[in-house]
Protein backbone atom coordinates (compact mmCIF):
# COMPACT_ATOMS: atom_id res chain seq x y z
CA UNK A 1 0.00 0.00 0.00
CA UNK A 2 1.38 3.44 -1.56
CA UNK A 3 1.15 6.23 1.79
CA UNK A 4 0.08 9.67 0.54
CA UNK A 5 -1.05 11.35 3.56
CA UNK A 6 1.86 13.63 5.00
CA UNK A 7 2.19 12.52 8.52
CA UNK A 8 3.83 14.10 11.63
CA UNK A 9 5.83 13.27 14.23
CA UNK A 10 5.38 15.43 17.38
CA UNK A 11 5.55 15.16 21.40
CA UNK A 12 3.54 17.24 23.53
CA UNK A 13 3.28 18.00 27.58
CA UNK A 14 0.07 16.22 28.88
CA UNK A 15 0.32 17.48 32.34
CA UNK A 16 3.55 15.66 33.71
CA UNK A 17 3.93 13.15 31.03
CA UNK A 18 5.61 14.06 27.68
CA UNK A 19 3.53 12.19 24.82
CA UNK A 20 4.71 10.77 21.60
CA UNK A 21 1.92 11.07 18.86
CA UNK A 22 1.64 10.90 15.22
CA UNK A 23 -1.51 13.07 12.91
CA UNK A 24 -2.49 12.62 9.60
CA UNK A 25 -4.89 13.18 7.12
CA UNK A 26 -7.84 15.89 7.11
CA UNK A 27 -11.90 15.99 8.51
CA UNK A 28 -12.79 15.24 12.04
CA UNK A 29 -10.49 14.34 14.71
CA UNK A 30 -10.21 10.51 15.38
CA UNK A 31 -8.22 9.14 18.75
CA UNK A 32 -6.39 5.91 17.40
CA UNK A 33 -5.96 3.92 20.60
CA UNK A 34 -2.91 1.06 19.85
CA UNK A 35 -2.47 -2.31 21.08
CA UNK A 36 0.15 -3.71 23.59
CA UNK A 37 2.50 -4.04 20.35
CA UNK A 38 4.70 -1.66 18.34
CA UNK A 39 4.04 1.87 18.92
CA UNK A 40 5.00 5.38 16.53
CA UNK A 41 4.04 3.45 12.79
CA UNK A 42 1.78 4.54 11.01
CA UNK A 43 0.03 1.38 9.80
CA UNK A 44 -2.21 0.55 6.65
CA UNK A 45 -5.35 0.90 8.58
CA UNK A 46 -4.46 4.51 9.51
CA UNK A 47 -3.77 5.48 5.97
CA UNK A 48 -6.81 4.45 5.05
CA UNK A 49 -9.04 6.15 7.98
CA UNK A 50 -6.82 9.71 6.68
CA UNK A 51 -8.73 9.70 3.74
CA UNK A 52 -11.93 11.03 6.35
CA UNK A 53 -10.56 11.97 9.16
CA UNK A 54 -7.69 13.63 11.28
CA UNK A 55 -6.21 10.97 12.90
CA UNK A 56 -3.84 11.33 16.44
CA UNK A 57 -2.10 8.16 17.07
CA UNK A 58 -0.38 8.54 20.58
CA UNK A 59 1.76 6.19 22.60
CA UNK A 60 -0.28 5.16 26.11
CA UNK A 61 1.91 6.25 28.90
CA UNK A 62 4.28 4.03 29.62
CA UNK A 63 4.81 2.86 25.79
CA UNK A 64 6.85 4.00 22.81
CA UNK A 65 8.07 7.18 23.43
CA UNK A 66 6.16 8.83 26.14
CA UNK A 67 6.71 8.74 29.52
CA UNK A 68 5.47 6.64 32.23
CA UNK A 69 4.52 8.55 35.65
CA UNK A 70 4.41 6.83 38.58
CA UNK A 71 0.84 7.64 39.45
CA UNK A 72 -0.37 5.00 36.22
CA UNK A 73 -1.73 2.79 38.27
CA UNK A 74 -5.22 1.42 36.44
CA UNK A 75 -7.26 1.93 33.45
CA UNK A 76 -8.77 5.25 35.11
CA UNK A 77 -5.45 6.66 35.28
CA UNK A 78 -5.15 6.20 31.49
CA UNK A 79 -8.50 7.11 31.03
CA UNK A 80 -8.50 10.90 32.93
CA UNK A 81 -5.00 10.46 31.05
CA UNK A 82 -6.48 11.15 28.11
CA UNK A 83 -8.99 13.46 29.04
CA UNK A 84 -5.87 15.95 29.58
CA UNK A 85 -5.10 15.08 26.30
CA UNK A 86 -8.16 15.82 24.15
CA UNK A 87 -8.24 19.00 26.42
CA UNK A 88 -4.75 20.26 25.68
CA UNK A 89 -5.45 19.39 21.73
CA UNK A 90 -8.41 21.78 22.09
CA UNK A 91 -10.99 18.31 21.29
CA UNK A 92 -14.77 18.84 22.87
CA UNK A 93 -15.34 14.60 21.08
CA UNK A 94 -13.73 12.94 18.93
CA UNK A 95 -13.87 9.39 17.09
CA UNK A 96 -12.45 6.61 18.82
CA UNK A 97 -10.83 3.42 17.49
CA UNK A 98 -9.42 1.07 19.31
CA UNK A 99 -7.52 -2.08 18.83
CA UNK A 100 -6.70 -5.03 21.77
CA UNK A 101 -5.72 -3.37 24.96
CA UNK A 102 -6.56 0.47 22.96
CA UNK A 103 -9.96 -1.29 22.80
CA UNK A 104 -10.22 -2.08 25.75
CA UNK A 105 -9.27 1.33 27.09
CA UNK A 106 -11.50 2.90 24.06
CA UNK A 107 -14.60 1.21 26.22
CA UNK A 108 -13.74 2.77 29.05
CA UNK A 109 -13.54 6.23 28.21
CA UNK A 110 -17.02 5.71 26.55
CA UNK A 111 -18.47 4.65 29.84
CA UNK A 112 -16.66 7.14 32.21
CA UNK A 113 -17.51 9.84 29.77
CA UNK A 114 -19.93 9.54 26.52
CA UNK A 115 -20.33 13.27 25.98
CA UNK A 116 -16.36 13.42 24.62
CA UNK A 117 -17.09 10.10 22.37
CA UNK A 118 -18.67 10.58 19.00
CA UNK A 119 -18.16 6.85 18.03
CA UNK A 120 -16.25 4.14 18.69
CA UNK A 121 -14.94 1.08 17.06
CA UNK A 122 -13.41 -1.20 18.96
CA UNK A 123 -11.44 -4.11 17.25
CA UNK A 124 -10.29 -7.55 19.22
CA UNK A 125 -10.94 -4.98 22.30
CA UNK A 126 -10.11 -6.78 25.65
CA UNK A 127 -11.10 -5.50 28.83
CA UNK A 128 -14.38 -7.85 29.49
CA UNK A 129 -14.79 -11.38 31.69
CA UNK A 130 -16.49 -13.81 30.02
CA UNK A 131 -17.49 -16.92 31.62
CA UNK A 132 -16.17 -20.16 29.98
CA UNK A 133 -14.15 -17.68 27.37
CA UNK A 134 -10.71 -16.20 28.86
CA UNK A 135 -8.70 -14.36 27.11
CA UNK A 136 -5.46 -15.89 26.38
CA UNK A 137 -2.42 -15.01 28.31
CA UNK A 138 -0.30 -13.68 26.55
CA UNK A 139 2.39 -13.06 28.97
CA UNK A 140 3.06 -16.59 28.48
CA UNK A 141 3.63 -16.84 25.29
CA UNK A 142 7.04 -17.17 23.12
CA UNK A 143 7.36 -14.51 20.36
CA UNK A 144 6.67 -17.30 17.85
CA UNK A 145 3.77 -18.47 19.76
CA UNK A 146 2.50 -14.96 19.83
CA UNK A 147 2.60 -14.46 16.02
CA UNK A 148 1.00 -17.66 15.72
CA UNK A 149 -1.75 -16.32 17.79
CA UNK A 150 -1.68 -13.06 16.09
CA UNK A 151 -2.19 -13.66 12.53
CA UNK A 152 -3.45 -16.61 10.05
CA UNK A 153 -1.54 -15.94 7.13
CA UNK A 154 1.56 -18.15 7.99
CA UNK A 155 3.83 -15.62 5.40
CA UNK A 156 3.14 -12.79 8.32
CA UNK A 157 3.57 -15.29 10.73
CA UNK A 158 7.09 -15.85 9.37
CA UNK A 159 7.53 -12.28 9.28
CA UNK A 160 7.13 -11.62 12.54
CA UNK A 161 8.82 -15.08 13.94
CA UNK A 162 12.00 -14.36 12.22
CA UNK A 163 12.17 -10.43 12.57
CA UNK A 164 14.93 -8.96 14.53
CA UNK A 165 13.99 -5.57 16.55
CA UNK A 166 17.25 -3.10 16.96
CA UNK A 167 17.89 -2.83 20.58
CA UNK A 168 16.21 0.54 20.56
CA UNK A 169 12.47 -1.56 19.36
CA UNK A 170 13.07 -4.09 21.81
CA UNK A 171 13.57 -1.39 24.89
CA UNK A 172 10.31 0.35 23.83
CA UNK A 173 8.59 -3.31 23.34
CA UNK A 174 9.84 -4.35 26.99
CA UNK A 175 8.42 -1.26 28.56
CA UNK A 176 5.30 -1.48 26.93
CA UNK A 177 5.07 -5.23 28.18
CA UNK A 178 5.77 -4.26 31.94
CA UNK A 179 3.05 -1.44 31.65
CA UNK A 180 0.45 -4.25 30.18
CA UNK A 181 1.61 -6.26 32.83
CA UNK A 182 1.45 -3.52 35.52
CA UNK A 183 -2.08 -2.94 34.17
CA UNK A 184 -3.64 -5.94 33.17
CA UNK A 185 -1.73 -9.09 35.26
CA UNK A 186 -4.76 -9.30 37.62
CA UNK A 187 -7.04 -9.97 36.61
CA UNK A 188 -6.33 -10.78 33.20
CA UNK A 189 -6.93 -8.04 30.74
CA UNK A 190 -10.08 -6.86 31.97
CA UNK A 191 -12.17 -5.08 34.43
CA UNK A 192 -14.28 -7.08 35.96
CA UNK A 193 -17.05 -4.35 36.53
CA UNK A 194 -16.54 -2.92 32.80
CA UNK A 195 -19.76 -5.59 31.51
CA UNK A 196 -22.28 -4.32 33.73
CA UNK A 197 -21.63 -0.78 32.91
CA UNK A 198 -21.43 -0.95 29.06
CA UNK A 199 -24.85 0.65 29.00
CA UNK A 200 -23.10 4.02 29.62
CA UNK A 201 -22.31 4.15 25.94
CA UNK A 202 -24.19 6.52 24.04
CA UNK A 203 -22.64 6.66 20.70
CA UNK A 204 -23.00 4.70 17.39
CA UNK A 205 -20.51 1.52 17.74
CA UNK A 206 -18.97 -1.15 15.76
CA UNK A 207 -17.27 -4.02 16.96
CA UNK A 208 -14.90 -5.54 14.45
CA UNK A 209 -13.61 -9.23 15.26
CA UNK A 210 -11.58 -11.84 13.91
CA UNK A 211 -13.85 -15.01 13.87
CA UNK A 212 -10.92 -17.38 14.58
CA UNK A 213 -9.01 -14.94 17.27
CA UNK A 214 -7.38 -16.93 19.65
CA UNK A 215 -6.45 -14.00 21.66
CA UNK A 216 -9.37 -12.49 22.46
CA UNK A 217 -12.11 -14.92 21.12
CA UNK A 218 -14.91 -13.69 19.27
CA UNK A 219 -17.38 -14.51 22.27
CA UNK A 220 -15.89 -11.03 23.61
CA UNK A 221 -17.22 -8.96 20.58
CA UNK A 222 -20.44 -10.63 20.96
CA UNK A 223 -20.59 -9.70 24.71
CA UNK A 224 -19.45 -6.10 24.27
CA UNK A 225 -21.93 -5.89 21.00
CA UNK A 226 -25.10 -7.30 22.70
CA UNK A 227 -24.22 -4.83 26.20
CA UNK A 228 -23.99 -1.70 24.14
CA UNK A 229 -26.83 -0.19 22.83
CA UNK A 230 -27.80 -0.60 19.11
CA UNK A 231 -23.86 -1.79 18.48
CA UNK A 232 -23.46 -3.64 15.24
CA UNK A 233 -20.65 -7.17 14.91
CA UNK A 234 -18.78 -7.13 11.77
CA UNK A 235 -16.67 -10.53 12.11
CA UNK A 236 -13.97 -11.81 9.34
Amino acid sequence: MTQATDVLTEFVQVRDVKVRFLRGGEGPPLLYLHGAGLTGIWLPVMEELAKDFDVLAPDHPGFGQSDRPDWLDGMDDMVYHYLDFLDGMGLDQVNVVGISFGGWLAAELAVAHPERVSKVILSAASGLRVEGTPITDLFTLSPAETAEYLFSDPEKVKAMAESEPTPEIQQELYRGRVTLAHLGWNPLLCNPALRRRLYRVTCPTRVFWGEQDRLVPIAHGEAYASEIAGAELVTF
